[in-house]
């Protein structure tokens, strides 16, 4: 066997080798992404819990479940110290979000008299 039959054989080994991993890779990729998948189906939503008192004498609360998806509008303000020693704050981040005000309709009420 020559030098060049033995370096186009371990080419071709090698080669044999990286698509075995690229298609482990690609395997094992695509196994997270479903497995992704199966945990969000698995999340549930928190319910809203809505509490409210009538008449103080009479001691009776509302419960209410509920859910509901926001649409928030949020400033960020970053600020960065450009002269940071040590013992100083390097950055600073503030994130305000306006109030918003729905309506949510309980697909749950109990109440305790």
């Amino acid at each position: 066997m020559g030098i060049k039959a033995i370096r186009t054989r371990r080419k071709k080994k090698k080669k044999k080798k990286r698509r075995k991993r690229e298609k482990k890779k690609k395997k094992k990729k695509k196994e997270d992404k479903e497995e992704k998948k199966k945990r969000k189906k698995k999340r549930k939503k928190k319910p809203l819990l809505l509490t409210g008192t009538s008449i103080p004498e009479n001691r009776t609360t509302f419960h209410g479940y509920g859910a509901v998806n926001l649409t928030l509008t949020c400033t960020d303000k970053t600020v960065q110290n450009s002269n940071w020693t040590a013992g100083q704050i390097y950055s600073d981040r503030e994130v305000e979000c306006q109030a918003v005000d729905t309506a949510v309709k309980p697909y749950q009420i109990n109440a305790v008299a």
